[in-house]
């Protein structure tokens, strides 16, 4: 992004950022022959607030007004406002147990450039977990989680995310992430293993469904493993996307399979 960011940690506990974005750089890069996939000009404006301070965890209030200098962008795309709040936390359950919870709210509308008929639609998340730490064998920790999470849909057209890392959310299959118009149910599990020898598993099962009219999209599994070796970390992610045969499901109904192998080295 070409962004001015401004962030203030003045108060304990308490972190204000607010960022005023110009222009998003895509994926696809400048010389694209399609401009809206090569960057989208902007005058938007980003406000996050996150305080640590509350004894049942961190409380994090946003208003994101994305106003997109052109009119021509599909409609996950266009000019729209954003407002919310997350609370996360976790607490010593003891015996090497902790407790984790998430709860997530935020409501969408649109703002006077939008050219569409979308009014409002809301997202919700609510996500519990367990860790289990282990001071013998193998087996170092063991993390289940579960969780559920909206993106509603109004006049045909989805609350989305479009600044998001959306792949770090409905499957890395990212099936989801052009926002289809009827909106996203996700009921997920999730499972992460620490081994002893640097060595750990992270497994994903996604059930996705239509917020407007429940027509079924299909299922996913994901599966992350990932070895450290000094400042190396060997990794090999898979994600096996099943579309369901609901013709209401669309191209989101359609069998996806990816997978890669990466290394990284932290300096």
């Amino acid at each position: 992004m070409d962004a001015l960011t401004i962030e203030n940690k003045s108060i304990d506990g308490l972190r204000i950022n607010y960022a005023y974005i110009d222009n998003v750089n895509r994926i696809f890069g400048n010389d694209y022959p399609n401009e809206n996939l090569a960057e989208s000009p902007m005058s938007s404006h980003l406000v996050n607030l996150q305080y640590s301070g509350l004894p049942i965890g961190s409380l994090e209030g946003f208003y994101y007004r994305l106003d997109y200098d052109r009119d021509t962008l599909p409609a996950p795309f266009t000019d729209r406002e954003t407002y919310g709040a997350k609370l996360q936390g976790k607490r010593n359950l003891g015996d090497d147990l902790v407790a984790s919870y998430l709860l997530e709210l935020s409501h969408q509308s649109a703002i006077e450039d939008n050219p569409t008929d979308f009014d409002s639609a809301n997202q919700y998340r609510v996500e519990l977990g367990l860790t289990k730490s282990f001071s013998d064998g193998a087996l170092k920790s063991l993390t289940g989680k579960v969780g559920y999470e909206v993106l509603e849909s109004d006049a045909g057209i989805s609350f989305s995310t479009p600044l998001a890392t959306v792949h770090a959310f409905q499957g890395w299959a990212d099936r989801f992430i052009g926002f289809p118009g009827a909106g996203v149910k996700d009921a997920y599990l999730v499972g992460a293993f620490k081994f002893a020898s640097n060595l750990s598993l992270t497994t994903i099962y996604h059930d996705f469904e239509a917020d407007a009219g429940g027509s079924d999209y299909g299922e996913e599994f994901d599966l992350q493993l990932t070895k450290k070796i000094d400042k190396f970390a060997l990794s090999f992610k898979h994600a096996s996307y099943f579309g369901s045969e609901d013709p209401a499901a669309g191209a989101t109904g359609i069998d996806k399979t990816v997978s890669w192998f990466f290394v990284n080295y932290v300096l």
